[in-house]
């Protein structure tokens, strides 16, 4: 396992979490295994970036289906704005769940989906 970030501060007292500051996450063989096979194009794209997603996201939240914590992170890629996220879970191994294309700059809609901006990471 690769050690690729630490939840911050920021986002525990902003999701009110229930682990301490500087937990690592990790992302690990079986995760990166399954990235590759479900969502390649996505992995390949984003995995440099998967640290600059934990440690500064433009939003986020937790996940109701599991409880799992969304790190999103918005790239222009090819003039269109490209949603990334990263979900974490309770356990700290983290992968990257799905990207969003979207041609319009992205608005405060994704905080209606459950997500916060994160103002301090």
């Amino acid at each position: 396992m690769k050690k690729v970030g630490e939840i911050s501060q920021g986002v525990i007292d902003l999701l009110e979490l229930k682990v301490e500051a500087g937990t690592p996450v990790f992302i690990g063989d079986s995760n990166i295994a399954h990235m590759m096979v479900s969502h390649l194009e996505d992995y390949e794209s984003f995995k440099d970036h998967i640290p600059d997603i934990i440690s500064v996201p433009d939003y986020v939240g937790v996940n109701p289906n599991d409880k799992s914590v969304e790190y999103v992170k918005i790239f222009v890629v090819e003039n269109k704005y490209v949603k990334v996220a990263v979900r974490v879970s309770i356990g700290g191994v983290c992968g990257i769940q799905r990207t969003e294309r979207a041609a319009v700059a992205p608005s405060n809609g994704l905080g209606d989906a459950g997500r916060s901006p994160c103002l301090s990471p």
